[in-house]
């Protein structure tokens, strides 16, 4: 995780399909201070079906987050054109989004780089 001087704004978001991963292992080492915003049971394909998601948006839009920390992009949104949606957004506010599973940040050279190709490749289809 990126070292930012406000940890109290870090927000770890958890997103848990029906009979998927325990919720709990998603919660494992976490920071104390971090907000957590978890759905669980909830489709990952429909973002309206998504209250905590849907919070941490308005809390992010508040200027209450600047960085999130999630497993894996399929956490934030299953669909590439719903996950650059969200990052674009995230991004002008000023928002870094670390993923674990992939191992990037959004704020990172390695993660411009990825979000880049995402963006060419879902251009092209």
């Amino acid at each position: 995780m990126p070292q930012i001087a406000d940890r109290k704004s870090m927000a770890r978001y958890i997103c848990v399909d029906k009979g998927a991963t325990h919720p709990a292992l998603q919660r494992e080492e976490l920071p104390k201070h971090m907000a957590i915003y978890a759905d669980y049971g909830v489709t990952g394909t429909d973002l309206r079906q998504r209250p905590e998601f849907n919070r941490l948006l308005t809390d992010c839009r508040a200027g209450r987050v600047n960085c999130i920390v999630v497993q894996s992009t399929t956490h934030l949104a299953r669909r590439t054109a719903d996950l650059l949606t969200i990052l674009q957004e995230l991004q002008s506010l000023g928002i870094t989004t670390d993923f674990e599973k992939e191992r990037f940040s959004t704020n990172s050279p390695t993660g411009k780089k990825i979000l880049d190709t995402l963006r060419a490749m879902s251009a092209s289809i």
